[in-house]
């Protein structure tokens, strides 16, 4: 087994089933109104799971934060499936 900190593997798991409160998902439960979508890092648009942990100018940066924290580089992808994929393989 990995060492991964349990938090962050719930967290992952979390992740690949869609299950993390974001705005979209938070309205698909009606806990928020349709006109609260917008990402709250002003980027003007609506926050799913990809937009806000890939492509978002503001909170997508972190994966690049963590990658060079490990000392590595890489292009984003364009959906959180595919980046995660990438990432899990290093």
């Amino acid at each position: 087994m990995k060492a991964v900190p349990l938090k962050i593997y719930l967290f992952a798991w979390r992740l690949l089933l869609n299950n993390v409160p974001t705005k979209d998902n938070l309205v698909q439960r009606r806990v928020l109104s349709h006109n609260d979508q917008m990402c709250t890092g002003g980027c003007g648009r609506n926050e799913d799971m990809d937009y806000l942990f890939v492509s978002c100018g503001f909170y997508g940066k972190i994966w690049l934060l963590v990658l060079g924290w490990l000392g590595l580089s890489t292009v984003a992808q364009g959906n959180l499936m595919d980046h995660l994929a990438r990432f899990g393989g290093l």
